[in-house]
Formats: C-alpha cells, structure tokens, sequence
C-alpha cells in the first residue's frame, strides 16, 4: 500500500464539504470525498473504498489540488470538442436530400 499525506487546513476542509453538498457535478463531488478521505486514511486505497473511487481518480484529485488548490477542484473539462461539418460533406449532404430515399431502399417517397 502506497502512504499518502495530505495535509487540509481546516477552512479548507469546511469548504471541501460544502462544495461537495452544493455541487451538481459528480466529478467534483467525487474530488471532495476522495480529498476528505485521504487525510483519514492511511492508505490511499482505502480512501478510495470509502469514497468509492477508483485509485487513478484519486491520484488524479490529489494532483489537481496539489497543484491549483481548491479553484482547481471546480474545474470540469469539457469533453469531446464538437465535429464540424466540412463543405464536402455538406455538398454531399445536399446532393443527397435532392435524390429519392427509394434508390436508396428506402420505402418512403421523400426524405
């Protein structure tokens, strides 16, 4: 088992729980368990059993706050960027919606 020492002060603590009341984010309010947890464990392992948390996230959390403190905490990534469509497939598209769907095998009439 691999040792973990964080030291909260304990305004911090204070805000973590509240954060982790208000917050709608899973993710946050995962972070704000797991970095409860590890200064009550000795392992970093069982914190992860108490928060029910995988040990990557954790490690992840612990990191995060390390480096950025609680603003970090809050921060949520935004996920896949979107897929832009290109002017070729927009053409194509077009072309597409010209043509009847029953060339396709399609039984409709019309798009």
């Amino acid at each position: 088992m691999s040792r973990t020492v964080l030291e909260i002060p304990e305004n911090e603590k204070r805000q973590l729980q509240v954060l982790a009341r208000s917050t709608r984010d899973a993710i946050v309010h995962l972070r704000c368990r797991l970095l409860l947890a590890l200064p009550c464990c000795c392992a970093i392992s069982r914190a992860c059993m108490a928060a029910c948390a995988a040990r990557s996230t954790a490690y992840a959390a612990r990191r995060r706050y390390l480096e950025g403190g609680l603003a970090a905490i809050t921060v949520v990534a935004g996920g896949r960027p979107r897929r832009k469509v290109t002017d070729g497939v927009r053409s194509r598209l077009k072309e597409l919606i010209e043509q009847d769907p029953r060339q396709y095998g399609w039984a409709r009439s019309h798009w």
